[in-house]
Order: C-alpha cells, then sequence, then structure tokens
C-alpha cells in the first residue's frame, strides 16, 4: 500500500502493472523433495527463463517432478496450481502458507486498488537468495524497467547484531 501510495502521488496511477510472487512456494517445494544445491539451481534458472520445454525434461530426473513442472506451467493461476499439485506438497503446512499469503497479496490489491492490473508468478525466483517471502513489482507502460520493487526479507540487521524482519521496496 505505501508503495502504490507513494507511485500514486507521483503522478503514475494510469495502466499500472502490478506483479506478485513468493519465493517460498519454490523454497518449500525444493525442501519437501530434498533437493541437491546443483539441481536447486538448473530449477531457478529454468524458472527465470521461462523455459517450459526445457523444465519438462529436466523434472524427469528430480523427486516430485511433476509439482516443479506444475508450478512452472501454471504459476500465474494459483486455483490451477493448487488443483494440480500432488496431495503430498499441499499437506505441507509452509507451502500452504506462501500460497496462502499470496492469494491474500493479490485480493488486497484488487480490493483496494481496483484500477491496477495484478498478475502473479508464483515461480518468480528474482531475489531468490535475498527475499523471504512475497515480492513485488510495478510497471507503468512503454518503461522496460519496474517503477518500483521489492519484498520481505527476514534476519537483516543480523550482522550487526540486532536480526529482525522486514518488508521494504526501492523505486526509481
Amino acid at each position: 500500500d505505501l508503495m502504490l501510495s507513494l507511485i500514486k502521488e507521483s503522478g503514475f496511477e494510469q495502466n499500472l502493472h502490478l506483479d506478485l510472487g513468493h519465493v517460498d512456494i519454490f523454497r518449500n517445494l525444493s525442501r519437501i523433495a530434498g533437493l541437491s544445491e546443483n539441481e536447486e539451481i538448473k530449477l531457478t534458472d529454468l524458472y527465470q527463463r521461462k523455459a517450459i520445454p526445457e523444465l519438462a525434461e529436466f523434472v524427469e530426473q528430480v523427486k516430485l517432478g511433476q509439482d516443479f513442472y506444475t508450478l512452472g506451467r501454471y504459476s500465474s493461476d494459483l486455483s490451477t496450481l493448487r488443483q494440480k499439485l500432488s496431495a503430498a506438497v499441499l499437506a505441507d503446512d509452509r507451502l500452504q502458507q506462501a500460497l496462502d499469503a499470496l492469494e491474500q497479496a493479490q485480493s488486497h490489491i484488487k480490493q483496494y486498488w481496483p484500477t491496477i492490473n495484478v498478475g502473479v508468478d508464483a515461480a518468480e525466483l528474482r531475489g531468490y537468495h535475498y527475499h523471504t517471502g512475497l515480492m513485488f513489482a510495478v510497471y507503468s507502460p512503454n518503461r522496460a524497467v519496474p517503477l518500483a520493487q521489492g519484498g520481505r526479507y527476514d534476519g537483516i540487521g543480523v550482522a550487526f547484531g540486532r536480526e529482525r524482519p522486514a518488508t521494504g521496496f526501492s523505486c526509481d
């Protein structure tokens, strides 16, 4: 809300598009499957490139491969994603919390910012090793980079002996 208010006050309120993602969906799916570091790196690359044919081939080699394919294939449709993920994956509380948080954020934006187009990408992994939860970026037409972007990043300040959760964004 703060980020969108700032953008609106700056005069950018026409045809805005907000992308939402949540790194804990992939992170928890990886944990459940017991992926190796190399498998996680390869999948991260495939998701970021939206390389669905390569993803389909690669997931044949990993545990819960069909669930990883489902995440890539249906990442923009949370309802279908929930229908297609396996019961074993959906039984995980932490994965459910991440899906719920993404749905709640999408619902909140649609309710309180009805003129903003909201897109979801449950396989968005920008800042994967930095962010710890919800991520967001807002775009304006004819601009290649986001007006603002940010997300959840817990553990900030640990280097100074004062670890705490945080959510933030940057604007350009």
